[in-house]
């Protein structure tokens, strides 16, 4: 075993602490070097793709009322040019249109007459005569059965019948009233002063010398006689009359009628 001396052990202490010194200095350099030479590298490798700069163009801004109206005088002018022109197009256009002719521009049209399309007007309500006269209501048409020499005007429809206030004078003398059978009323059937008829299909019952006209051909009134006979005339041409006056001139007496028809 080998024994070192305390002089020999501080002196091999010194020099290690020497060589250590020594290699973190190169360690030190080394980098530094190294560094320096990568800055001088990168410096030198990108210059040479370093675009040189350009001189900038300087634009030269006009100042006061000079370099305002060489900017916008022309702006202006060519505004009003296109706003001048926009309008003498569209009062030429409104002139001078220019599109599909009128009917009137065809040379055939021009000499034609025009001819007025007919409208259809329609035709007033035709009035009846029988649509004239005021009727009895059927409170006092049920009367009429009660009383005697019931000679009112009669008007049939369905299978009723509506009386009014006036009544005929039957007189065979005169050229009104003619002997009549008409195929609309059919069975008669006199009893007493009561007369049973048909007409189109419906039952009605009258007096002898009572007036009637059916609804369906109001242009004429019919009667049966005290013999039972049918006799016709033109409603134009008969005179009514108050039934009071018309009962005065009777020749017989006409029992009052249970059976009358009453009205519709």
């Amino acid at each position: 075993m080998q024994v070192y001396s305390n002089r020999e052990e501080s002196l091999m202490l010194n020099l290690r602490q020497k060589i250590v010194i020594a290699l973190r200095l190169l360690v030190k350099y080394w980098w530094l070097r190294s560094k320096n030479d990568l800055r001088d590298l990168r410096k030198k490798g990108f210059e040479g793709l370093k675009t040189p700069d350009r001189p900038k163009t300087q634009v030269s801004v006009p100042v006061g009322f000079e370099g305002v109206k060489k900017l916008f005088v022309p702006f202006f002018v060519a505004v009003n040019a296109g706003i001048f022109l926009m309008i003498i197009t569209m009062l030429i256009g409104a002139l001078f249109y220019v599109g599909g002719r009128p009917e009137l521009a065809n040379p055939a049209l021009q000499d034609a007459v025009p001819t007025i399309a007919p409208t259809s007007t329609p035709e007033p309500k035709k009035i009846r005569a029988i649509d004239v006269f005021d009727w009895l209501s059927q409170e006092e048409a049920r009367e009429l059965r009660e009383k005697e020499s019931v000679v009112n005007w009669a008007v049939l429809k369905n299978g009723g019948s509506k009386y009014s206030s006036l009544g005929i004078t039957f007189n065979i003398e005169g050229s009104t009233w003619a002997r009549s059978k008409p195929f609309i009323i059919e069975a008669a059937s006199p009893e007493g002063t009561a007369v049973t008829f048909e007409v189109e299909g419906k039952i009605y019952n009258l007096n002898l010398l009572q007036p009637f006209t059916v609804e369906s051909r109001p242009e004429k009134v019919f009667l049966f006689d005290t013999s039972g006979r049918l006799w016709e005339a033109m409603l134009s041409e008969v005179q009514f009359r108050e039934v009071s006056v018309v009962q005065q001139e009777l020749n017989t007496i006409i029992l009052p009628n249970p059976n009358l028809s009453l009205s519709y």
